[in-house]
């Protein structure tokens, strides 16, 4: 049963706790974790009779159930944002951290990052992973990270 939470049901994730964007020790592929700030947004998809007229039906099944204790002691808690890079630190680091002493660095990133998506794991955090990782190479000089941006991007999947 999939468990979903909106920013006005804060009644039904643990009690004094605000969740993060991340699955935690959930582990395997369970799909996107959206707790604090947290925004999914799913292209639609094409239904498999759409030929002979077939079409995606929206059902409303009630409130969310509350997340089950058992669960939620596995997600983490949101980190605070005053934590996170600005627009310009980001455009800064990407017009600066340009050497690329090891580049092959980044394929192996790269194939690591598409391995994750073959196995089913979360999109957002196999990205987050991916930038860490390259951010600090980046960073040391190994690889540039307007390239390491660039890549991402064309490697990650459609939405359609």
């Amino acid at each position: 049963m999939p468990y979903l939470s909106s920013r006005d049901s804060s009644d039904r994730g643990p009690a004094g706790r605000t969740l993060g964007n991340s699955k935690g020790g959930l582990g395997g592929p369970w799909g996107e974790v959206r707790g604090r700030n947290g925004v999914v947004i799913i292209a639609p998809s094409e239904h498999e009779k759409a030929a002979t007229g077939g079409r995606g039906a929206r059902l409303r099944t009630g409130l969310v159930p509350p997340l089950p204790g058992s669960i939620g002691a596995l997600l983490v808690d949101a980190i605070d944002v005053a934590d996170t890079a600005t627009d310009a630190e980001v455009a800064r680091c990407l017009a600066e951290w340009t050497a690329g002493a090891r580049p092959a660095l980044l394929n192996g990133k790269l194939n690591g990052y598409r391995a994750k998506l073959d196995a089913g794991e979360s999109r957002h955090e196999s990205a987050l992973g991916f930038v860490a990782d390259a951010t600090s190479e980046a960073r040391a000089g190994y690889e540039g990270a307007a390239d390491a941006a660039s890549q991402l991007g064309a490697s990650a999947p459609s939405a359609t």
